[in-house]
């Protein structure tokens, strides 16, 4: 009897704790695309030019509508997100958390989702994803 409660905890444990491959990706309906994009995948989607390339670039273009260190901002950050489709195509470019700050964003958002980019894959399938860059620039 002490041997078979040990196991039956044993079972409840490993029971509970199982997971389904299918709960690890996790999707959501996109409010601008209307698309189920997926948030968590197993293979997150690539491009085929290095995100630090596309940094230094955004660097030298980005024209600022307003000076943020009068504003007592150090270091303004940014979010730029958009999906990529099953396909690899770009589509429901957005900011968040924006305050209409960047004078050529469509240039700087060309910029961000430029190259050609693979799709993420949930459970061995193509899937829809949504992609956030977080960029920080910083003032010399």
């Amino acid at each position: 009897m002490k041997t078979i409660l040990p196991l039956i905890l044993l079972f409840f444990t490993l029971e509970i704790n199982a997971q389904n491959p299918n709960d690890l990706c996790i999707y959501e309906i996109d409010s601008i695309t209307n698309l189920r994009v997926y948030t968590d995948v197993d293979t997150p989607a690539c491009v085929d030019i290095h995100l630090s390339e596309k940094l230094k670039e955004i660097g030298k273009t980005t024209r600022f509508s307003m000076d943020y260190k009068q504003l007592g901002i150090e270091i303004p950050k940014f979010y730029f997100a958009f999906v990529v489709t099953k396909t690899g195509e770009i589509t429901g470019q957005r900011m968040i958390n924006y305050n209409q700050s960047i004078k050529n964003l469509d240039e700087i958002f060309e910029i961000v989702t430029e190259g050609n980019w693979s799709s993420a894959q949930c459970n061995g399938k193509d899937v829809h994803s949504l992609h956030v860059i977080p960029i920080l620039f910083h003032s010399n």
